[in-house]
């Protein structure tokens, strides 16, 4: 763990292959943010509270950060695209949330495991999936509160099988429907936001 002089956060493993984990841990009613550069492949823990992370042109960070405990949920809130470099997300407790927020069309490429829920809020614009989302487990809940999302994108159409998608009154849920459409499953729907 470095933090160098521009503001980098780096987190590096030791030369032995072991990469550490850095532990953000602090009552459910406060919060941290890193708001500057993310690099190197170690990993993150928030036991509870919120991590606000802000895009940054410079992340190239490869490692997990693991949301909440066994008995606490933490938020993670993602500001603008690629906030996390490639690096993943894990939900350790199934109230914990990630939620993402842009002010254009935002492609979210972060593999995700575990049951939790994916918040996007970004002004109406489109939101895609760019992983399938292999590990996230059937019935989590992806909750468009602004956005539209399109299930003709195949990355798309993975996730909606394995989540409860909620509209919010600004969302809109789609297929083109034309002659190439094809029969798109969701695991469920609510329209009651």
């Amino acid at each position: 763990l470095r933090v160098v002089e521009d503001g980098t956060l780096v987190l590096d493993g030791d030369g032995e292959g072991q990469y550490p984990t850095l532990a953000i841990e602090h009552d459910a009613d406060e919060s941290s943010t890193i708001s500057g550069v993310i690099q190197g492949s170690g990993n993150l823990s928030v036991n509870d509270g919120t991590l606000e992370v802000t895009a940054n042109t410079g992340t190239n960070w490869q490692g997990n950060i693991e949301l909440g405990t066994s008995t606490t949920n933490a938020v993670l809130n993602l500001i603008g695209e690629n906030a996390l470099g490639n690096g993943t997300v894990s939900f350790a407790n199934s109230g914990s949330v990630i939620n993402l927020a842009h002010n254009a069309d935002l492609a979210f490429g972060n593999a995700v495991s575990g049951y939790g829920t994916i918040t996007v809020d970004i002004d109406g614009h489109n939101f895609t999936f760019t992983n399938a989302e292999a590990d996230l487990t059937a019935g989590s809940h992806l909750n468009l509160l602004n956005a539209d999302f399109s299930l003709d994108a195949a990355q798309n159409a993975d996730v909606a099988q394995k989540t409860l998608i909620s509209l919010g009154s600004e969302s809109t849920l789609f297929t083109n429907g034309g002659t190439e459409a094809v029969n798109r499953s969701i695991w469920g729907l609510d329209l009651t936001s």
